[in-house]
C-alpha cells in the first residue's frame, strides 16, 4: 500500500465509524482498524503514528477512532510536500551526492522513510533556510 492509498484507506475508515449508537462489535472493529492504521503508518515509514495508532484495549470508541484517523490523515498529507533527494538537488543546483553528504554532515535535515537508512525526504523549508557563505574564486590569489 502506497502513501495515497493508506490516506484513501484511512478517509472509508473514517466515513464507516459514523454509527450514532454503535454495539461492542462496531466498537472492536473500531479498535482493530486503528491497530491495522498503526502497522500501515509504520510501514509507510510514520514511526509517530505507529505509536499514536498503538492501543490496547479490546475496544475503542467510534469518535476517538475517528479522531486517530484523522490525525493519521493529517500526518499524510502534511508529508505529501516532502522532496526526494534528486527534487532537492536540481532545487539547490547540486548534485545528489551534494545533497547526501549536507544530510551526513548534519547541514540539511532530513526524514527517513522505512526502516534503517531507508529513503530520504528533505522539507522545502529546510532547503530555503539551508545558507552556505558565499564562495569567491579569489581563494589562492596573492597580491
Amino acid at each position: 500500500m502506497n502513501k495515497q492509498q493508506f490516506r484513501k484507506w484511512l478517509q472509508a475508515e473514517i466515513r464507516q465509524l459514523s454509527d450514532p449508537e454503535p454495539d461492542l462489535n462496531q466498537c472492536e472493529d473500531a479498535a482493530d482498524t486503528v491497530r491495522q492504521a498503526g502497522r500501515v503508518a509504520a510501514l509507510l515509514g510514520y514511526p509517530a503514528l505507529a505509536q499514536r495508532c498503538a492501543i490496547t484495549t479490546r475496544a475503542l470508541a467510534l469518535p476517538v477512532a475517528r479522531v486517530v484517523l484523522a490525525e493519521c490523515v493529517a500526518a499524510v498529507d502534511s508529508c505529501s510536500d516532502m522532496l526526494t533527494v534528486q527534487d532537492a538537488a536540481q532545487r539547490l543546483n547540486v548534485s545528489p551526492k551534494t545533497i547526501y553528504a549536507l544530510v551526513a554532515s548534519g547541514k540539511l535535515p532530513c526524514q527517513r522513510i522505512g526502516n534503517g537508512r531507508g529513503t530520504i525526504r528533505l522539507r522545502p523549508a529546510d532547503l530555503d533556510r539551508r545558507h552556505d557563505p558565499p564562495r569567491t574564486g579569489f581563494k589562492h590569489l596573492r597580491l
